[in-house]
């Protein structure tokens, strides 16, 4: 039998299978999960490399998994064109270009700033494409987002200004704001 890289014990392990919801331990071989249930069930995993680590009164969740959620904020971040499979600013340009506006604004959602290559996040890159249209453009982290000159005018911004959260509004060396 292989041995694992990792055994997890004296945990409260949430398995999320309704057959076994809890478990102790857990066994991990080449990053996947090799055995879970307790004690028992792991020893026939170690070995003289496993790294054994017990984690009493700690929570082992599986997967990557989110904390938390905001469902009504979380429905309102996916709307509009999917960008995240958007890799490169040719693509990028034109699925903005294929974007059906709505209420007159194109509304999109995970970008990544990758797409860029390397360039400054600026709607310059983006602004013939979207036919003078306002743009709310959601980057993948949740935190950022791109708009279009139109947005910005719409929101009376049109140079460097005063922010009541934080920082003044961001803007070029030539005072216009690049729309992130």
């Amino acid at each position: 039998m292989p041995t694992a890289d990792i055994v997890l014990t004296a945990a409260g392990v949430r398995t999320l299978d309704p057959g076994r919801p809890h478990a102790t331990a857990v066994a991990v071989k080449d990053g996947t999960i090799a055995a879970v249930g307790d004690e028992h069930d792991v020893h026939p995993w170690r070995g003289p490399d496993t790294v054994s680590i017990d984690l009493p009164g700690a929570t082992v969740v599986p997967g990557l998994t989110d904390s938390h959620s905001h469902p009504v904020w979380g429905l309102e971040m996916a709307t509009g064109t999917d960008l995240s499979s958007v890799r490169d600013l040719g693509r990028l340009r034109t699925a903005l270009r294929a974007a059906v506006p709505n209420d007159g604004w194109i509304t999109a959602y995970g970008l990544d700033h990758n797409v860029f290559g390397g360039k400054p996040v600026d709607r310059d890159l983006i602004e013939d494409v979207l036919g003078g249209a306002p743009a709310f453009i959601r980057l993948y982290d949740g935190h950022s987002a791109l708009v279009s000159g139109a947005a910005l005018r719409a929101a009376g911004i049109d140079g460097p200004g005063p922010s009541s959260s934080g920082p003044p509004w961001c803007a070029t060396a030539r005072a216009v704001p690049p729309g992130t």
